[in-house]
């Protein structure tokens, strides 16, 4: 009897030794070291939130979307219906805490659509920005389009500035600065459209004389 309770004993104590080697090891115990950590993702901020005529921060006109992927967080990447029957590819890009859609045509970057006020030209302008600031700080035409009014700019070649209020009535006409200036103070940007500069546009700065 007692050679059969020796046995037992010992048996126990073998079961014991081996669940203690191959139990899960926790994180942070004394003496048994932590499991690896995933490396830190890479920074897909995308840039600053600084709008020009050629995109803003990381996001460029031109770019491919796998050029893209690399530098931005896509957290959308969809078809969805277009103007006049037609359909067009559009990713959401995230700056955080804001949004900024793109429009892709050929694998590329074709149009940057800005909502969010978080956003500023050099200029200081944007969304929230008054009409009034605009023509201020800015050079820019009027024009009609997508059932929408914007004033192009002049300044800042590929840049133009969605208007509340819709198209101002009236025949149509040259919407140059001094009838724009007559546009109701309270008509305010509600879209920065980013589309690039075409290349015959672009000027050499002017050499100082």
């Amino acid at each position: 009897m007692f050679k059969w309770s020796m046995r037992l004993l010992s048996t126990a104590v073998v079961v014991l030794v081996l669940w203690w080697a191959v139990r899960p090891k926790r994180a942070g115990t004394p003496g048994i070291p932590a499991a690896p950590t995933q490396p830190a993702s890479q920074d897909l901020s995308c840039g600053n939130k600084l709008i020009d005529g050629e995109g803003v921060g990381e996001l460029r006109i031109g770019m491919s979307i796998d050029s893209l992927g690399k530098y931005c967080h896509v957290m959308r990447d969809t078809i969805q219906p277009g103007p006049e029957g037609t359909t067009e590819r559009r990713v959401t890009v995230a700056f955080p805490p804001a949004l900024v859609d793109a429009e892709i045509v050929e694998g590329r970057v074709w149009r940057i659509d800005i909502k969010s006020p978080a956003f500023r030209t050099a200029d200081s302008l944007g969304v929230g920005s008054s009409v009034r600031d605009v023509l201020r700080r800015d050079e820019a035409d009027g024009a009609a389009g997508e059932g929408a009014f914007y004033l192009i700019s002049l300044k800042h070649c590929g840049l133009s500035y969605r208007l509340s209020g819709g198209i101002p009535a009236g025949a149509i006409r040259r919407w140059d600065s001094t009838v724009l200036s007559g546009l109701p103070a309270s008509t305010q940007v509600t879209q920065v459209l980013v589309t690039g500069c075409p290349s015959f546009r672009r000027r050499e700065p002017a050499k100082a004389r």
